[in-house]
């Protein structure tokens, strides 16, 4: 749901931009929030009180038809995580490349895009759908906290896909396929 299969700056709205400032600003700033971590999660708190934190959630992950409770829900959820933690997911993920293990997926897979969504593009889930061989791809209405905002009509998505699996037939696991040596 809203994912991507590599870097996230390359997946995103102005991805020429956010790449360009990776290694330059993005990544020194990352490691920064390190040691700064109380100060970055004080600012954060700040930011929740005075209301920008929402305004910040609501034009990076909604469309505009999120409640007051799930646009606040978001904005909790990123007042309270740990700025060092964060940092350290960031740069983890500026090193994430799967696109090469997407294909040796053999069990049947969901993927949900936000045609709106502007922290994914909807385009590294259909580049996802490509590669995987049984996936299926379904496109909403909504941001990258669809799952949220259009949650009546993602969840009977993912209900219907759900149902429509057979567990009577053995599937072959990923792991099974590339066996630990």
């Amino acid at each position: 749901v809203n994912t991507t299969y590599k870097n996230p700056l390359t997946t995103i709205t102005a991805a020429s931009l956010f790449t360009a400032l990776q290694w330059p600003v993005l990544v020194p700033l990352n490691w920064l929030m390190i040691p700064l971590s109380p100060l970055f999660w004080l600012s954060n708190w700040k930011s929740y009180y005075n209301g920008s934190l929402q305004i910040t959630s609501r034009f990076t992950s909604f469309t505009g038809s999120q409640s007051w409770n799930q646009l606040n829900h978001v904005s909790l959820l990123a007042a309270k995580a740990w700025p060092a933690v964060i940092a350290r997911g960031n740069y983890a993920m500026t090193q994430f490349n799967e696109e090469h293990s997407l294909p040796a997926i053999n069990i049947p897979v969901l993927i949900i895009a936000g045609d709106a969504d502007r922290i994914t593009k909807r385009s590294a889930s259909e580049r996802m759908h490509e590669l995987i061989p049984l996936s299926k791809l379904s496109i909403f209405p909504g941001g990258h906290q669809q799952l949220l905002e259009c949650h009546n009509r993602v969840m009977p998505a993912i209900a219907n896909f759900a149902g429509s699996l057979n567990f009577d037939s053995p599937v072959k696991l990923v792991a099974d396929a590339h066996p630990i040596a």
